[in-house]
């Protein structure tokens, strides 16, 4: 992550909050002007007031996270596979089954880690 990405989300975020904390205070009785509002109270009634706030946070996690599993190697896959199970004559009895585990792990060449982590960050910023 580089450092004019976190920035930027940083402003939006502080401005949304700012926007959102005056908002509140705009909004709070005339009377009770001697309380302080704190940025915490902020946080907490602007999650309140705008649940698609919070599935934003969600996306931003969630698009994190896709981000630092491109960056990892594939998973190797296993198959497992049992032939001759209910077959009938010599092949009736489960002694006589043939199972077979296969491993396959892909192999990277040619730069697809670095690649899938780029194309995967650009999906983020966007």
């Amino acid at each position: 992550m580089d450092f004019s990405s976190l920035a930027r989300r940083d402003t939006v975020a502080f401005a949304l909050l700012a926007f959102l904390a005056s908002d509140i205070a705009q909004s709070a009785d005339v009377a009770d002007s001697a309380s302080v509002l704190r940025l915490a109270d902020a946080q907490v009634a602007a999650l309140r007031a705008r649940p698609e706030l919070v599935a934003a946070a969600a996306e931003e996690r969630a698009l994190e996270g896709a981000e630092r599993q491109a960056a990892l190697r594939r998973n190797p896959d296993l198959v497992l596979s049992v032939e001759d199970v209910a077959g009938t004559g010599a092949f009736q009895d489960r002694s006589e089954a043939q199972t077979t585990l296969t491993v396959f792990q892909p192999i990277e060449l040619g730069g697809d880690r670095p690649a899938r982590t780029a194309i995967a960050a650009q999906h983020r910023a966007l």
